[in-house]
């Protein structure tokens, strides 16, 4: 019995499981590590209908997973869980929080406020700190 691409790939967009979907299939082999090496050579030769059904998928869930985060964010009783909600709310609609980490500084900048932050000294053995953790590139203190 051949395996039936076309329901192994629906069937891999809604579980994300190999064994399973390989099952859906028509696949009889009893091996699961099988099972599974041969969903993922299926998954890899149908590579871009599994990714455009995913994403198809995404978009079609994506007005439901709103509702829910609308739905917590005004119905919950945990304060965490309002927030969070409102937080998701934000970000979804492009309202990111700032965060300073992200702001694109250079290495001189980032060095100039650790050894404000610590002193020259103290930038030192930080630095000195990460080089012997036996990494073979570690970051390097600039005269500033």
């Amino acid at each position: 019995m051949a395996l039936n691409a076309e329901k192994f790939i629906d069937s891999f967009v809604e579980t994300g499981d190999y064994i399973v979907s390989m099952k859906d299939a028509g696949c009889l082999e009893k091996n699961a590590y099988k099972v599974k090496l041969q969903g993922r050579e299926l998954l890899d030769k149908n590579r871009d209908e599994v990714d455009k059904k995913f994403h198809a998928r995404l978009r079609e869930g994506g007005p439901k997973a709103l509702g829910i985060i609308e739905r917590l964010m005004d119905t919950s009783e945990s304060d965490t869980v309002r927030l969070n909600a409102a937080k998701e709310m934000l970000d979804r609609g492009g309202h990111k929080v700032f965060n300073e980490m992200d702001t694109g500084r250079t290495i001189e900048e980032l060095n100039a406020q650790l050894v404000a932050l610590v002193g020259k000294d103290g930038a030192k053995m930080l630095v000195g700190a990460f080089k012997s953790r036996k990494i073979i590139s570690g970051p390097q203190l600039t005269e500033v």
